[in-house]
């Protein structure tokens, strides 16, 4: 599959609201290309195999057009999301876990990896406030979680607030004063 054509530049989409720019972009790119659930599939396969072989500017690109192609797909924003951290922009990672979290609230992945995302720029507090939001929806899906992504979660804000409130304390030694 040749994705070239359907190249999408980064400022584009990361500039403003990255939900609203990707339904403008779906609209078109829907009218024009067709994708069938089958399809749908198998490019998010092609893609997923480019991003385990290291291949992450194609990745990107191609869970870009992912994106267009259905905003209610948990595993594109997770997929483009992930290769913007493996090149390098967490920050970007962020706009596009926060776009998916109010696509699909519901998705427990999101919010940790956006708290995995906080934690690569040492954001301590947006990071456990993302494992906590984690944690909690987790908690009412815990029981058909198969891949204890609320246990995760909890572990993961625990282990935020314990760093940060270290960090505190060290903040707070290093200011008080002896004469």
């Amino acid at each position: 599959m040749n994705f070239d054509a359907l190249k999408i530049d980064d400022d584009f989409i990361f500039q403003g609201n990255v939900l609203e720019r990707l339904t403008l972009l779906a609209e078109l790119v829907r009218n024009k290309i067709g994708v069938s659930n089958e399809e749908y599939e198998s490019i998010y396969s092609y893609a997923y195999n480019c991003f385990v072989a290291g291949q992450h500017e194609q990745a990107k690109d191609i869970f870009k057009v992912l994106l267009l192609v259905n905003q209610k797909e948990e595993r594109s924003f997770l997929g483009l999301g992930a290769t913007l951290q493996k090149l390098g922009h967490p920050e970007r990672a962020i706009s596009i876990y926060q776009a998916g979290h109010i696509a699909v609230p519901s998705s427990v992945k999101l919010l940790f990896n956006l708290g995995l995302a906080y934690l690569e720029m040492d954001n301590l507090q947006d990071a456990e406030s993302a494992f906590l939001y984690a944690s909690v929806v987790g908690y009412k899906n815990r029981k058909q979680d198969k891949e204890k992504m609320f246990e995760m979660a909890e572990r993961m804000w625990k282990m935020a607030r314990k760093k940060q409130s270290k960090e505190l304390i060290g903040i707070q030694d290093a200011l008080i004063q002896v004469d």
